[in-house]
């Protein structure tokens, strides 16, 4: 079993992973379709609170019940945001998706984005099944 300042550290450090990935699909992206790319970045952008948000959670565990609730939003942006790359083919550039769609890069791409997207799922359900041990403690020792 993972502790949870562990757990929490862990998804920070994947959230500036997944800027960093995210970033790298935007510039690799050429032609028309830079522009559309260029919105991943907004909808990239909390994963950058989202790690500072982790690492607070994991080294002031008082905090945690202020701010689980918004990684919640922010990992179901996430979430949302990988369904759309991964439905919307976004990964491929213009060229990719022009010709060949069975290109080596193109599949890297894929694979990349599903990754992507099955990490942030992950994300996502450990966070909504999270519960606040302190929360549990003291409403057990209020009752008695």
């Amino acid at each position: 079993m993972v502790p949870r300042s562990a757990g929490f550290l862990v998804a920070a450090f994947w959230s500036l992973v997944r800027f960093v990935l995210v970033l790298v699909f935007v510039l690799r992206a050429v032609g028309p379709s830079i522009g559309v790319h260029l919105n991943l970045l907004w909808l990239a952008g909390p994963a950058l609170v989202a790690a500072a948000l982790f690492g607070a959670c994991a080294f002031l565990p008082y905090a945690r019940r202020f701010y689980v609730p918004p990684l919640r939003l922010i990992a179901m942006t996430n979430a949302l945001t990988g369904v759309f790359v991964v439905l919307s083919r976004s990964y491929l550039t213009t060229a990719e998706q022009a010709g060949d769609h069975a290109s080596l890069q193109g599949r890297i791409a894929f694979i990349a984005a599903f990754a992507i997207l099955a990490v942030d799922l992950l994300t996502l359900a450990a966070l909504v099944s999270y519960r606040d041990m302190t929360d549990t403690e003291t409403s057990g020792l209020e009752r008695e």
